[in-house]
């Protein structure tokens, strides 16, 4: 296996354990519609909240990775954010 997917598999099983049970995980529909509108490119990013964290997964480049991040931690309410975003380039 390449490094890269071992990588990836590591990254995806981290996410999986940091969130917890399925249960735990809510979703704002707003904040991931208000995420992906931020993301100008052909990426796609997925926004996942638990308590006052959002963990932000997916693939963009490097201005719509920083978008997402900004525009996650604008709501309220939310204290930090994990960004997995994946900058291609």
């Amino acid at each position: 296996m390449k490094v890269r997917h071992i990588t990836t598999a590591v990254v995806f099983a981290s996410v999986a354990a940091l969130a917890g049970p399925a249960t735990a995980i809510t979703s704002s529909g707003s904040l991931l519609q208000d995420v992906n509108s931020a993301v100008r490119g052909d990426g796609n990013i997925t926004a996942m909240v638990r308590g006052n964290t959002v963990t932000l997964i997916g693939n963009a480049n490097g201005v719509d990775k920083a978008a997402a991040e900004r525009v996650a931690k604008s709501f309220p309410n939310i204290d930090s954010v994990v960004n997995l975003v994946n900058v291609r380039s």
